[in-house]
């Protein structure tokens, strides 16, 4: 049996760390962050405004990824400027760009 991606119910989306922005995510991703398709939310800046703390996470995320390691974290999300506790996993993919 298997499950398509975007039946799940569980938000899933790809952050590009180096580009800061969010490429694809399934619809329960794009209800996450409040948009309407996947080409909305692909062209979002996620790094105005972006903090110190979240920046140097995110390179530290980098490293434990090329470790294979996972990441479990709650994290407070802002998709449209609405604050949004979630509890994440991180898990890296390197993409071909």
């Amino acid at each position: 049996m298997s499950v398509k991606i975007n039946q799940l119910h569980t938000a899933v989306w790809i952050y590009d760390i180096d580009m800061n922005h969010i490429p694809w995510a399934n619809e329960a991703g794009l209800k996450l962050w409040g948009s309407p398709s996947v080409e909305d939310l692909s062209t979002r800046d996620f790094k105005t405004g972006q903090s110190e703390a979240v920046r140097e996470s995110l390179e530290q995320y980098k490293v434990a990824f090329e470790k294979g390691e996972v990441i479990q974290k709650n994290w407070l999300l802002l998709p449209n400027g609405i604050e949004t506790p979630a509890f994440c996993q991180f898990s890296g993919i390197r993409l071909p760009d």
